[in-house]
């Protein structure tokens, strides 16, 4: 058992691989479009025959289709029909079960528990969420709740077994990248033909519209996991122009950002922009600035003469939702304040899982939301929760508390540190900086975007961050192991 699974988790991939995959992506983009029955047989048939390829890691590559396809096999599967809502659920337990199957078989993610730093921070975030739990009351929830939380963790131990090389890099850039670029590109297909979109998902959710216009989103079910996707896929974009200087990832990244714009996430485009600054405050020599600043100043162009009647109402609009003082003007700002009072209330822990914030709490309703007044506002009622899970934090707090919270920021706030020094001083790295600087922008990015997402609570989203940052923290490891040889020695 433990070789199959290492074997699962193993290095490289087949050039007929790399081809399989770019055109089973545009054939199922072109399939979704026009022929969703046939786009819907690939899919499943690519899916099902991933693993029985000569692939040395065909866990992961199967695993990371999956949730590529995910909301498009959820949509051809009827949406909310058993199958689909089946196929919408199924992502939770593949990833904890993937996590424990890492930590049991894989030497690389225990020893990325080893830092007492990164252990403790994870002894109090799990222990503030559990100890706020007791008694439980209702184990289903609690059950649901727990493995939902543990979804970014558990990726970010994926992320510890991929070991990273120079070459593992450059054969991932030859595939990673056009295959990410295609998804985002897709979105244009909806864009200029509606009725399409409308064809495709127009039975599980209707098509996002902000400031008169239609949202892109591609083939996934809402905006937000697109408009993710394409903060990730600049952020890779970018990552490769600052290290080569080629022209085709500054051109890629210019295009990802723009359709992050034509999401009209408020959010993502913020993201955008926080990791461009990164880059600015990292890179120490004056040509890689220079290159940031090139970039900084050819989006602002492109944003002032394209977009900025629609960048005014969307900062009029910004300020009519976000800028009254009361803090129950809105559903997110009310879970925020309300988040507060609960730590107040149960200092130093919370009101337990499954209780606040969280999509089980959505699931499975609260009595919370009756004991704070919540349960008659509009998108956080019983009849209509849709905002419940409109942000990140509130549920870190609510449910866990102070101590909870303090963990939780600790783990991302390590990370952060060690992702910058690497950044910074990572030359002499398996690819030079390149994971330590996508890790980076990847982490500021992704916390801009919990403050009005569920985005680690998302798989594909919390996949495009955490594994990344679980390659760095591999790389941290592997890094100080050969530096305490080199002293032995």
């Amino acid at each position: 058992m433990s070789e199959r699974v290492r074997r699962g988790f193993g290095e490289g991939l087949s050039p007929a691989m790399t081809a399989g995959l770019i055109v089973l992506t545009a054939a199922v983009g072109l399939g979704l479009a026009f022929w969703p029955g046939v786009a819907g047989t690939l899919i499943l048939v690519a899916i099902g025959t991933l693993p029985l390829l000569r692939s040395p890691r065909p866990l992961l590559l199967a695993f990371a289709v999956f949730l590529l396809l995910q909301d498009p096999l959820q949509v051809l599967a009827g949406g909310d029909t058993p199958l689909g809502l089946l196929i919408k659920r199924a992502d939770e337990p593949l990833v904890v079960a993937m996590g424990l199957l890492c930590v049991l078989f894989h030497r690389d993610a225990r020893r990325a528990l080893g830092p007492a730093g990164l252990r403790w921070s994870l002894v109090a975030c799990f222990g503030g969420i559990l100890l706020s739990s007791i008694p439980i009351e209702a184990w289903f929830p609690a059950a649901v709740d727990i493995t939902l939380f543990s979804k970014p963790f558990c990726l970010f131990l994926i992320g510890t077994t991929l070991a990273v090389t120079t070459e593992s890099l450059e054969t991932a850039r030859k595939w990673v990248l056009p295959v990410m670029l295609a998804t985002v590109v897709f979105g244009v297909v909806f864009l200029l033909a509606p009725r399409l979109q409308d064809a495709y998902i127009g039975a599980v959710r209707a098509p996002d519209e902000r400031l008169g216009l239609l949202s892109a989103q591609g083939f996934f079910i809402g905006p937000g996991t697109y408009s993710w996707f394409a903060v990730a896929t600049f952020a890779l974009a970018y990552v490769g122009y600052l290290q080569r200087r080629r022209r085709t990832d500054l051109v890629a990244a210019i295009v990802a950002a723009a359709f992050v714009v034509l999401s009209w996430r408020r959010k993502s485009i913020l993201a955008v922009l926080a990791m461009v600054l990164v880059t600015l405050l990292v890179r120490g020599t004056r040509g890689s600035r220079g290159r940031a600043f090139a970039l900084l100043a050819l989006a602002g162009i492109f944003a002032v003469t394209v977009f900025a009647p629609y960048a005014l109402a969307l900062w009029n609009s910004t300020l009519t939702e976000y800028g009254s003082s009361d803090p129950y003007g809105t559903a997110r700002s009310a879970l925020y304040y309300t988040s507060v009072l609960i730590a107040r209330d149960h200092f130093p822990l919370g009101t337990g899982l499954a209780s606040f914030a969280s999509h089980a709490s959505k699931l499975y309703y609260s009595p919370v939301y009756q004991e704070y007044g919540l349960a008659t506002m509009y998108g956080l009622s019983a009849h209509d929760p849709e905002y419940i899970t409109d942000t990140y934090w509130p549920m870190v707090l609510g449910e866990g508390g102070i101590v909870c919270l303090i963990g939780y920021l600790a783990f991302l706030g390590i990370l952060a540190r060690v992702s910058w020094k690497l950044a910074r001083s990572g030359e002499d790295l398996p690819g030079g900086s390149t994971i330590p600087m996508l890790a980076l922008m990847l982490l500021v990015g992704s916390f801009i975007e919990s403050m009005a997402s569920h985005i680690y609570g998302s798989s594909l989203q919390a996949s495009l961050v955490m594994m990344p940052l679980g390659m760095m923290w591999r790389v941290a490891i592997d890094r100080d192991s050969r530096s305490r040889s080199g002293e032995d020695s």
